[in-house]
Formats: structure tokens, sequence, C-alpha cells
């Protein structure tokens, strides 16, 4: 049985024939790429050279950090003054502020009593000119 189609320029079903042998091809071509791809024999190698790497930057930290230990007590001694004298001046201005609260309310009773004492003279002002 020949099914011959005259709308096709191929035999389809050797183009589906030869389409498998080719995806399985392609499938076999990629596992093996990936297989291939991490077995590799410098993997361990890169993995030794890291180790040795991260000491070798561990080490070279530690040089540079007993060249600057002497500079970081200074600067940590700065600290602790510049921290003390902000300390001692903070507690000075807590004090400051609230002696401010209270001659704050001093002036806001001597303002009150002032316009009291104003209003009661604009008063007799008042009554004196319409006398007049």
């Amino acid at each position: 049985m020949d099914y011959k189609n005259d709308e096709r320029y191929w035999n389809i079903k050797l183009l589906n024939k030869w389409f498998a042998i080719s995806s399985i091809l392609f499938l076999f071509s990629i596992v093996w790429m990936f297989l291939h791809d991490n077995d590799d024999e410098f993997k361990v190698y890169q993995k030794e050279f890291r180790k040795l790497e991260a000491q070798v930057a561990a080490d070279k930290l530690e040089v540079e950090l007993q060249k600057v230990i002497s500079e970081r007590k200074i600067y940590e001694d700065k600290y602790q003054d510049e921290l003390q004298s902000y300390n001692k001046n903070n507690k000075i201005l807590d004090s400051l502020n609230s002696f401010l609260v209270v001659e704050k309310g001093i002036l806001y009773k001597k303002n009150m009593d002032f316009l009291f004492f104003k209003a009661e003279v604009d008063v007799l002002k008042y009554k004196y000119e319409k006398d007049l």
C-alpha cells in the first residue's frame, strides 16, 4: 500500500523516520555533553586552588591587621575620650533644657499677667476717652 500524496514533495514516512533518528542522536549528544562537561579533571585542582587562595588571603589580612593594630588602639582611645566628652556635655545640655522649660513657664505667666493688665488699662483708657 503506497500512500503517495501528490501535494507533498517528500515521503512523510521517510521524513518521520529521519526525524526520529536525528532526535535520538541529538538527545544522546546532549547527554554526552553534560556528562563530559561535569567529568573534568581540573575541578579537583580548582577546588584545592580556591582553598589555598582563601588561606593566602586570610594570611595577608592577618599581616595587614598586625600592621595597623597600634593605630587602631590610638583611634579607639580617641573615640572613648570623645564619647565621654559627649556624655558629659549631654548631661549639661539636659540640665539646660530643663532650666529652659522652667524659664519659658515663668515668661508665659509674666506675659499673661502683662496682657491682662494691658486689657484693664485699655478699658480704662476707652472710658476716659469716651467721657472726654
